[in-house]
């Protein structure tokens, strides 16, 4: 995901997310000036996973819905990754475009927009795989017990459990993502102090969107290893 490159006045202190959204390794340059050869090939690669990843998780999509005889557990959880990273790649376009000019040239309101399904999606794909992980470690540890989680209505409210909460945990992204003035490019913009702002929102994001679940899905399999 694209990374977002710092501002370079005091007062406006913005911090690296999501995919290369401003490219680091170009040749620091003003807005509209021509990108170099970095600036061609990461909007050529972002093309290319856009489209893949477009035609994959569409697939995975259509599958999942038409062709699934009995709604299951998994699948709702499958369906929602799938969503997810579809939604992901639609924003791909707008950050292929900001390394083409090195500059954010569709307004504060689309990138709030775009900053905002990015960072939602990031979580709520993590918090889908470590849902699964949970789901897969009451399925094989306790399957008589946990059938009452298990059922489609149950998965479907922690479906949207999980996207409700994604939506929470990036309030800070919709509240200051916007475009830098000294050099056009869409990030987030902190207030003072700038720097407690940054560095809070840093250990809050690797807590919540990292090692908390990390630390779930590696103490599940780590169950199921030992029942198995």
């Amino acid at each position: 995901r694209t990374h977002l490159k710092p501002a370079g006045t005091p007062a406006l202190v913005d911090w690296d997310w999501g995919p290369l959204m401003s490219c680091q390794n170009c040749t620091k340059s003003k807005p509209g000036s021509l990108p170099g050869l970095a600036g061609i090939f990461i909007p050529l690669i972002y093309g290319i996973v856009c489209v893949v990843g477009l035609v994959g998780n569409t697939l995975v999509i259509h599958v999942v819905v038409n062709y699934t005889k009995h709604e299951s557990v998994t699948n709702i959880y499958i369906l929602n990754l799938a969503i997810a990273d579809e939604l992901f790649m639609l924003g791909l376009p707008f950050l292929a475009v900001q390394n083409a000019l090195l500059s954010w040239p569709f307004g504060s309101l689309m990138c709030r927009v775009v900053m905002t399904v990015d960072a939602i999606n990031q979580f709520t794909s993590i918090f889908c795989l470590t849902v699964m992980s949970v789901d897969r470690y009451l399925a094989v540890v306790h399957p008589i017990r946990s059938s009452w989680w298990r059922r489609p209505h149950v998965a479907k409210a922690i479906s949207g459990t999980v996207w409700a909460g994604s939506f929470v945990v990036v309030l800070p992204v919709v509240v200051f993502a916007d475009v830098l003035k000294d050099d056009g490019n869409c990030s987030i913009v902190w207030p003072e102090p700038a720097e407690v702002w940054k560095t809070s929102f840093i250990v809050y994001t690797c807590t919540v969107g990292f090692f908390c679940p990390l630390l779930v899905i590696c103490l599940c399999y780590l169950l199921i290893v030992i029942k198995v």
